[in-house]
């Protein structure tokens, strides 16, 4: 919690130094934002939906099959959100693209956080469906 403020300011004290436009260092700021938040949602909804709870090793939950798997959807996520949004940033800069350069922000910003509150949202049923 205490860490999303200090990655705002770090990432805004960065845009200023590299003299961005200010829609661009509030778009990024956003997009870390948003990115961050999809992030934490996926992994606690995939540490529900595949948990093995009966391991009382903490090293072998997060090397098993549900920790492999956050990890390759977490760099899906960050690699579907990062290329797009950077070609986008690029063509904005350079003054050229259409309509969907516009649209590529707004699109990654909502897209992280509504795919990471479903993943949430199965592993919550699934750890209400459990009987320990």
């Amino acid at each position: 919690c205490w860490g999303l403020p200090i990655m705002i300011g770090l990432l805004l004290l960065a845009a200023f130094y590299l003299r961005l436009p200010g829609e661009t260092a509030l778009i990024s700021a956003a997009a870390a934002a948003s990115l961050a938040l999809g992030l934490d949602l996926t992994a606690v909804g995939m540490g529900a939906l595949l948990g093995d709870f009966r391991q009382e090793n903490p090293a072998r939950i997060a090397a098993g099959f549900g920790g492999t798997l956050n990890l390759l959807a977490a760099t899906g996520l960050v690699i579907a959100s990062a290329v797009p949004l950077g070609v986008s940033f690029n063509l904005r800069l350079a003054g050229s693209g259409g309509p969907w350069v516009e649209l590529v922000p707004i699109l990654v910003i909502l897209g992280g956080p509504v795919l990471g509150a479903a993943v949430f949202l199965l592993g919550a049923r699934r750890f209400r469906n459990l009987e320990f």
